[in-house]
């Protein structure tokens, strides 16, 4: 009886095992570049609605490249875009997006508060 009962569970621990390795996680790394300073630095994902989930949140960011990630539960909203979103002194702010794919690195880029190159005004 000791056996069976010893089986059954090994089965079973098995059986779980399995289903955990099959549902993993799926992951969305992010490489953002910031120029300027930015008081506030959301990283999130929209869904299809365009409704944002802000995953990551940082405060007093300065100019430079940073790597990061998240992990999004198979019952959240399926993501369709990965963002990045910053705020700087003085109504400073950029936003960058991309399409999401999972297990993929997304590449974005933050202008805050300064212009990217070949975007200045014209001279009037």
């Amino acid at each position: 009886m000791f056996k069976k009962i010893a089986i059954l569970a090994i089965l079973i621990g098995i059986f779980i095992t399995g289903s955990l390795i099959a549902s993993e996680r799926p992951w969305f790394a992010v490489e953002l570049t910031t120029h300027g300073f930015a008081n506030q630095l959301d990283i999130g994902y929209k869904d299809v609605s365009n409704n944002p989930y802000t995953m990551i949140t940082w405060y007093n960011v300065p100019s430079g490249s940073y790597s990061t990630g998240f992990f999004v539960d198979w019952d959240d909203p399926v993501p369709y875009k990965v963002y990045a979103e910053g705020w700087g002194d003085y109504g400073a702010y950029d936003y960058d997006d991309c399409p999401a794919n999972p297990n993929q690195t997304h590449y974005l880029e933050l202008w805050i508060g300064c212009e990217p190159p070949g975007e200045e005004d014209p001279p009037e």
